[in-house]
């Protein structure tokens, strides 16, 4: 009878652990949340992008992780952020795909676009608006406007510079972006090949946690 009970423990306890998760055992605790700080304007020597134009000002982005006891489990390992800019010339946008038009991308010079602002309301959609990274040419050496895909762990800060005038000599704009993937998800263009939900851009904004950060003005 003893041998029988011990082998029926066994079977109980090997159907448990069957159904355990096999993710890695830190997805499964830890909770962490993102945090985009404003970014910060630095003056620094007058050096020029590949296209000549001088730059006499650095903008530095910063984020950082921190522990979310309410955050749910084994999610939002792994994440990133980037400085995003808007000058005078604001574009509205109803939808992801205004802000990135592949004509309005190069006129502006941008490797991405981000809608900011939209809201769905009873009356319709209220408008956004378009906020751009800027693209590699208009970055000094040394730059990196992105600082992505990195293992979330708490207490990580990750930053980002880029020139303070990037897009020209008008007044800007320049918040951090934050994204933090609540799941990773198959690509669409490698079929069976899983990446992280942030990595995927917009679409894969429905397993993504976007954080913005305070808004600089830099004259």
């Amino acid at each position: 009878m003893r041998a029988l009970w011990l082998v029926s423990l066994l079977l109980v306890a090997g159907a448990v652990f069957a159904r355990l998760p096999s993710t890695p055992i830190h997805t499964l605790v830890t909770k962490v949340r993102m945090q985009a700080n404003t970014p910060v304007l630095a003056p620094s020597a007058v050096v020029a992008t590949p296209g000549g134009k001088p730059i006499r000002n650095t903008v530095t982005g910063s984020f950082q992780v921190l522990v979310d006891p309410q955050g749910p489990e084994g999610a939002g390992n792994v994440g990133g952020a980037c400085l995003f800019a808007q000058t005078a010339t604001v574009h509205e946008c109803k939808q992801q795909s205004d802000c990135a038009r592949p004509a309005l991308l190069q006129e502006i010079g941008s490797d991405e676009g981000f809608c900011v602002g939209r809201r769905v309301t009873d009356l319709g959609v209220v408008p956004g608006q378009c906020w751009f990274r800027p693209g590699a040419p208009l970055l000094v050496k040394g730059q990196a406007v992105c600082n992505k895909g990195k293992p979330l762990t708490p207490g990580f800060k990750g930053s980002m510079s880029a020139p303070a005038h990037a897009f020209g000599h008008e007044p800007h704009k320049w918040r951090v972006i934050a994204c933090q993937s609540l799941k990773n998800m198959e690509h669409p263009q490698r079929k069976g090949e899983f990446v992280s939900a942030c990595s995927l851009g917009w679409g894969g904004a429905a397993f993504s946690k976007y954080v913005f950060g305070d808004v600089l003005e830099v004259p």
